[in-house]
């Protein structure tokens, strides 16, 4: 996700459908709308890991896809460090599955994703995972356009994408993505996120 918003405000592109996480100061360069689905953020660990409780994960490796993946690591991070003063070493691997080879295979012992990655995962690799912890759900991804893209052509992709979500037809080409679902959202749906205290580490 690293980037996006920068070459969206530059004009590179117009929107961006992809999981994009929602980011309370970018709300004046950027329209958020339609959701997909709901992010439970996870903290895994090896299922045969030493690691039983939060508090063994003080002064560990803690995989995460990206620093500003809000379920996958801004939350997470947020909680570790606020609610139980962990002290740990972030390794950012680009990516969710990423983050749970690495927990796998012993190059850090616990990773941050969301319930819905972890299940796409291969029997070989869920099946070697245990949740550790889950911090509060979070509104689903957003699309996202820029307030210059005109009113009329916002509309007309939204509409399209609901569309999609109401036929057998749609739901599969979604699923390719993959996307579970579409619905409607308004900014409300993500007032609840600016509580959480939750800074990016870059706020270009």
């Amino acid at each position: 996700w690293e980037g996006l918003y920068d070459a969206l405000s530059a004009g590179q592109f117009d929107a961006i459908l992809s999981a994009l996480p929602y980011d309370p100061w970018r709300t004046k360069e950027a329209l958020y709308s339609i959701s997909y689905f709901n992010a439970g953020p996870v903290l895994v660990v090896r299922d045969d890991s030493f690691i039983q409780k939060i508090s063994d994960l003080n002064q560990q490796k803690i995989a995460f896809p990206a620093p500003n993946a809000l379920g996958a690591s801004l939350m997470i991070r947020q909680e570790l460090q606020n609610k139980f003063n962990i002290e740990f070493t972030p390794v950012y691997v680009k990516s969710h599955d990423s983050v749970y080879l690495n927990v796998v295979v012993g190059v850090t012992a616990a990773g941050g994703g969301v319930q819905n990655t972890l299940n796409q995962q291969k029997p070989g690799v869920k099946n070697k995972l245990r949740v550790l912890h889950t911090t509060q759900k979070v509104n689903p991804h957003p699309f996202s356009a820029l307030p210059s893209v005109p009113k009329a052509l916002r509309q007309a992709v939204t509409n399209a994408l609901l569309e999609l979500g109401q036929t057998a037809e749609g739901r599969e080409l979604l699923s390719q993505i993959p996307i579970g679902q579409t619905g409607v959202a308004s900014m409300d749906d993500y007032l609840p996120l600016k509580t959480l205290q939750i800074a990016p580490l870059d706020r270009r």
